[in-house]
């Protein structure tokens, strides 16, 4: 039987700081979360790469993708999006494991932005 890839778990959220703040605090990530490093930062194109590595099903680990938009000068919207280092998704506990990554993200992402404000 062969496997089928699933689409890369994503998550967008909507969060009331300026996307200054948002930036600053993606960009203090690895100093909260053992094993993210920051290996693509663009301020230009808001986009940001981690690579995560640690305790999961993932051998070789995973890359979490954000994204941000500027909705108003005090509100940003912030696109998550993990994927395999190497090959694709292909079953239910991978993609829970990235939902499981995207949401320690984001309690991370809202302690610094918060903290900093």
């Amino acid at each position: 039987m062969s496997s089928i890839a699933i689409s890369n778990p994503q998550k967008e959220v909507q969060v009331n700081s300026s996307i200054e703040t948002v930036r600053k605090g993606i960009k203090n990530i690895p100093t909260v979360a053992k094993g993210a490093k920051l290996i693509i930062e663009n301020d230009f194109m808001g986009f940001y790469q981690f690579e995560i590595v640690g305790n999961s099903i993932f051998s070789v680990g995973v890359f979490l993708e954000l994204s941000i938009h500027r909705v108003s000068e005090t509100m940003c919207e912030i696109k998550f999006e993990c994927r395999r280092k190497i090959g694709w998704i292909d079953d239910g506990m991978e993609a829970s494991e990235c939902y499981k990554t995207i949401t320690d993200c984001i309690r991370i992402l809202t302690k610094l932005i918060t903290d900093s404000q």
